[in-house]
């Protein structure tokens, strides 16, 4: 299966992350990498809820969509590289995602097919 490529950069104080904002989508199993020539980040993931009929405790969603171990209180970084593979566990899931470098952050989706 192919890996995804995000990069992430600041240019002109402002993040890039991919070449379309760094969301991203693919089946269970695919390998997702993010990777910075020049800065060092951090990332961090939420589940997202979808409208129901009845409330979510979003406490209880994912966090982690990924099949490799979590870090600790689910922030990745700083690095200049993480590579993730979407987990099995987590199929038809979307989730949000935190880049952070220094003062910047921007917040992309990952949506993992059925």
């Amino acid at each position: 299966m192919a890996t995804i490529q995000i990069d992430i950069d600041v240019r002109n104080n402002t993040l890039i992350v991919g070449a379309n904002g760094g969301n991203a989508r693919g089946p269970a199993g695919t390998k997702i990498l993010w990777v910075s020539k020049n800065v060092a980040f951090t990332l961090e993931f939420f589940q997202l809820a979808v409208e129901a009929q009845k409330p979510t405790d979003v406490r209880e969603l994912k966090r982690w969509p990924f099949s490799e171990r979590e870090p600790p209180n689910g922030v990745e970084g700083p690095t200049r590289e993480f590579l993730g593979t979407l987990s099995e566990g987590v199929r038809g899931a979307q989730f949000k995602y935190y880049v952070t470098v220094e003062n910047l952050r921007l917040d992309p989706i990952i949506i993992v097919d059925k």
